[in-house]
């Protein structure tokens, strides 16, 4: 497969490379500091998102492209709460909002199973320069 590389999957794919970098440096700098954590976790959810999207748009077959869509929907699902957390980690009031964090655990866990499933995505079909 010959992958072309256009602005689309060439920043998403740098996108992915960079959310990891930047969460690994940052993890590794000082990895008992919460905020830290924090960023490492947005970090990886974004970049599971950039990586799924990258994906779904070289994707030369159906199968690939609905399992590239079920990769970038669970990197989505997860941003608002990892983002969250490290703005209330960065503010240091994540105690005071612990119990918003904790509500939001199953509401994720709930759409991170639907998302496996044909209620959140049936099927992946051509649209603009897009195969997928």
């Amino acid at each position: 497969m010959f992958l072309f590389l256009d602005y689309y999957n060439l920043s998403l794919f740098l996108g992915g490379l960079v959310a990891l970098l930047s969460g690994t440096a940052v993890y590794f700098n000082d990895h008992r500091k919460t905020e830290n954590k924090a960023w490492m976790l947005l970090n990886i959810s974004t970049a599971v998102w950039s990586f799924g999207y990258f994906g779904m748009i070289i994707s030369t077959d159906t199968n690939a492209a609905l399992f590239a869509n079920w990769v970038l929907h669970a990197g989505a699902i997860l941003i608002p709460i990892f983002y969250l957390f490290f703005v209330t980690a960065l503010t240091n009031t994540t105690n005071a909002h612990r119990g918003t964090l904790v509500a939001l655990l199953p509401v994720a866990l709930f759409f991170l199973y639907q998302d496996t499933s044909l209620a959140f995505v049936r099927d992946v079909f051509t649209k603009g320069p897009f195969v997928y």
